[in-house]
């Protein structure tokens, strides 16, 4: 009841971003000067100040382990969506996004405080292990699918891959592991100042979500058959395949949920840009987000439950 109630306010906080589009206040723009301030600055102060409070030397080898169910969750999606695609035959607006948009999780923004409200800050530290892998498959995966893999060179590849480890949210988890371990002194105000700053993130993070669906009519995303094949993907089979694979390796109870949840995730907010950036179906990515997000509020404290019964 608890990841319930707190999934009920996750969507009060992505109607509110949705409200801020639809009223004109939150135009293009500002949607996009929202999002690089959330990723660029918020995002990692709570990677940063989780990894220095909460961090212990008896969290580093569950933490590798978690590294490589980021991996394995990542190529899930990626499977899913090639299969999806080669069942379906047809090279239309869906076959350009289908693979980024269900190969990645919104992990950025909805993953820390779901795994928080399931399993407590001490799961963070755990989350933040996660997440170094996924931020740099991210930022070089993301523009690389949806402008499409053909067109890139092995030079191009590269270069992304370059480019996604320089971001500050990679930064901010390496960063603050090195001071955890090395046991560097924090001033107690700075590391308060950072975390109130990284706890700004959840709501903030929700309202972009909120901004970039607003774009959309609801009805048309509801009733559209592409978004429903894209979320009973993104929603209920990663997630199930991710528990089956790492219940056959017998990884611990902490990992396999930490895990599933991730892969229960919806699609990332921030398909629809990357869509619009590059030429793809916008409207048809922001659909995706929105269904995806929406029945996450029943999704993810289902699969909470079923964790907690059968781990």
């Amino acid at each position: 009841m608890q990841a319930f109630a707190f999934c009920l306010q996750l969507l009060v906080m992505m109607g509110a971003g949705v409200a801020a589009g639809k009223c004109g206040i939150a135009d293009e723009h500002f949607t996009k000067g929202f999002s690089a301030l959330l990723v660029n600055f918020l995002i990692p102060c709570m990677a940063i100040s989780v990894m220095i409070s909460r961090y212990s030397a008896q969290a580093l080898a569950p933490g590798i382990a978690m590294m490589g169910s980021c991996l394995l969750v990542l190529f899930l999606g990626m499977l899913t969506a090639v299969t999806v695609r080669l069942i379906r035959r047809r090279q239309d607006d869906m076959a350009a996004i289908l693979i980024p948009c269900i190969m990645f999780m919104n992990a950025n923004f909805v993953g820390f405080p779901v795994i928080q409200a399931l399993y407590g800050d001490e799961a963070l530290v755990y989350a933040n292990f996660f997440m170094i892998p996924y931020r740099l498959v991210f930022y070089a995966g993301m523009p690389t699918l949806f402008k499409g893999v053909s067109g890139s060179s092995p030079g191009t590849l590269c270069k992304s891959i370059l480019k996604a480890a320089n971001n500050p949210g990679v930064y901010a988890a390496v960063g603050g592991l090195l001071i955890a371990t090395l046991g560097i002194p924090v001033p107690e105000s700075l590391l308060s100042a950072v975390s109130c700053l990284g706890d700004s993130a959840l709501p903030l993070g929700m309202m972009a979500c909120g901004m970039y669906i607003s774009r959309i009519r609801i009805r048309d995303a509801i009733l559209n058959q592409k978004c429903i094949l894209a979320v009973l993907c993104r929603n209920f089979l990663i997630p199930a395949l991710t528990w089956l694979v790492l219940w056959l390796i017998g990884c611990s109870a902490m990992v396999l949920r930490l895990s599933v949840i991730f892969a229960a995730l919806p699609i990332p907010s921030m398909a629809a840009p990357f869509a619009r950036e590059y030429g793809r179906n916008e409207k048809l990515a922001a659909s995706m987000v929105f269904c995806s997000t929406s029945l996450c509020i029943l999704t993810l404290p289902m699969w909470g439950e079923l964790l907690r019964r059968f781990t």
